[in-house]
């Protein structure tokens, strides 16, 4: 079922843009990846490291205040408790990944070479696919219908 603009709360209308530009950045992320190691731009490195983590977090936020509590009324209390934890547990992870790429993006915004070449493209295609899967996930949980995140 589509959700009409009037039909959305606010905050979820907000989550839907949001997720709309976090995948943009895994867009940019993957054609970094696709770049490397030969034809980095540092521009492009400059402004997804720029970005990533304020938006990543906002998302978060979002999600945590808003989202989270829901699950806790379709299923049984432990059930929840332990989706709700796992969730959790995502973010963080989601979150401390964003930061190294933001380090690495960083040395490569700045012309360094000094990475690994083929860790860095798979730390930055394990992110993008994880947070492409996650988007998706919570867009169709959300019961959003023709956005970007049904393209992934």
């Amino acid at each position: 079922m589509s959700k009409s603009k009037s039909d959305c709360p606010r905050w979820l209308a907000e989550l839907n843009r949001r997720h709309t530009r976090l995948l943009m950045l895994c867009d940019m992320l993957e054609n970094i990846a696709d770049s490397l190691p030969r034809h980095v731009t540092p521009a492009l490195c400059r402004t997804v490291a720029t970005s990533l983590k304020p938006e990543l977090d906002r998302v978060c936020e979002i999600e945590e205040l808003f989202c989270f509590p829901y699950p806790t009324g379709l299923a049984e209390a432990h059930a929840s408790s332990e989706t709700l934890c796992r969730m959790c547990r995502e973010h963080e992870g989601d979150r401390a990944a964003a930061e190294e790429i933001v380090r690495t993006l960083t040395k490569l915004a700045h012309g360094r070479k000094d990475v690994n070449w083929d860790a860095t493209g798979y730390m930055l295609r394990s992110f993008f696919v994880g947070v492409r899967r996650h988007v998706a996930n919570e867009q169709c949980m959300l019961g959003f219908s023709g956005t970007q995140a049904s393209r992934h």
